[in-house]
């Protein structure tokens, strides 16, 4: 079997250039992506739960990377700790609908989630409050069936690939700080030398100053892998957090096969899956406050980020007439090879025989997806990485 065997290419309806629906061309087809305001809506329809149903709380690893704001290092590690006891805060999260200013056509705007569940927007042309996200994904029901079976069969369960009433581990990723007496002792033994990288890297918060996504090291101890997080402020000492299963949330749930749910109706064609929590955050919708087109979810360098596309040449997945310069290029580090690896080497011994399935033409990550790779995308990939 192979990774794009499980995961659903999902054609996302997105708003134009002055924030309206329903025009087609602005499509695009994606792996992973994030809801749109109607989604969002949809949400608070269905739940019946009022904004709560779409208030979510950072992991301590986006908690790191600013999903809330604070000013200097106490203020965070106060943050972490009230983390650690769960009575948690709630963050912004992108959602990734474009929209028109009302009283300005210049203006630029990003639908959001507030810190209380509400839907908001944000201006393109001011200075962005820190935000996180919360990634969605659709499965094949035929495939994620497969791999349950195998691991049953052949007694390979595997945390990155688990099911769970109306919630699923799917990947992994940095989620939870260590506390303060393991970060102690680990920083003392980054410092001396003694722990070596495994030479993997996952993305954190965007450098002003040097204009591109910051990098931090994996590194295993004892069987666990843990990521040094630079605190971003004066000092050495860095913070600590363990690479754990990501828990997604299935919207689908009661919908699903009952060979995955024994209540469900068997309506569901995919599994729909949306981030529990808010994984990552200080990536920012679009780097660059004055590009005309960076209010567009085709452009942005969350989308690149998520899905391993080079969003700086936009060309058949998404209107290359809309297009904008500086989404950046995520064809060599990108969510797919951070939070995905292990579960691609796990599921590539199970056989399995599935529709083939439309793939994007340019977008594509040629990493991953080794059997859909094309000269544009080779070509794409020796371009400068990120932003």
């Amino acid at each position: 079997m192979d990774f794009c065997d499980l995961i659903s290419i999902t054609t996302l309806g997105n708003t134009d250039n002055y924030g309206c629906e329903f025009d087609h061309r602005f499509d695009t087809h994606d792996y992973f992506y994030l809801d749109s305001q109607y989604e969002a809506a949809m949400h608070l329809f269905q739940y019946k739960s009022g904004d709560k149903a779409n208030l979510t709380f950072p992991t301590d690893y986006a908690i790191l990377n600013k999903a809330v704001y604070f000013e200097d290092r106490n203020d965070l590690h106060a943050k972490l700790a009230i983390n650690q006891t769960k009575s948690r805060v709630g963050c912004r999260t992108w959602l990734r609908t474009a929209e028109q200013d009302v009283f300005d056509n210049d203006l630029r705007r990003v639908s959001v989630i507030d810190e209380s569940g509400r839907i908001d927007s944000v201006n393109m042309k001011e200075n962005i409050l820190p935000h996180a996200i919360r990634p969605c994904v659709q499965l094949e029901i035929d495939a994620c069936l497969a791999v349950l079976k195998y691991q049953t069969k052949q007694n390979k369960h595997n945390n990155c690939f688990a099911l769970g009433i109306g919630q699923m581990n799917l990947g992994t990723y940095p989620t939870s700080y260590v506390g303060d007496e393991i970060n102690y002792e680990l920083e003392k033994k980054w410092e001396d030398g003694i722990l070596k990288s495994t030479g993997k890297t996952y993305t954190g918060r965007y450098n002003n100053k040097r204009q591109r996504l910051s990098q931090y090291d994996e590194y295993e101890i004892d069987g666990e892998k843990y990521v040094r997080v630079d605190k971003g402020f004066r000092g050495n000492n860095g913070y600590w957090v363990k690479v754990e299963p990501i828990v997604w949330e299935i919207e689908n749930w009661n919908d699903l096969p009952t060979a995955l749910n024994p209540k469900g109706t068997n309506q569901a064609d995919t599994i729909k899956l949306r981030t529990k929590s808010a994984i990552i955050a200080g990536i920012p919708f679009y780097p660059n406050t004055e590009d005309k087109h960076n209010h567009l979810w085709q452009n942005s360098t969350l989308r690149g980020y998520l899905n391993g596309y080079n969003v700086n040449y936009i060309q058949h997945n998404g209107l290359q007439v809309y297009g904008a310069p500086r989404g950046g290029n995520f064809i060599q580090q990108n969510f797919i090879n951070e939070a995905m690896d292990s579960l691609i080497e796990h599921i590539r011994a199970i056989r399995f025989y599935g529709k083939k399935k439309f793939i994007p033409t340019i977008e594509a990550n040629p990493s991953v997806f080794k059997n859909y790779q094309n000269t544009e995308q080779i070509t794409n990939a020796n371009q400068e990485n990120q932003l």
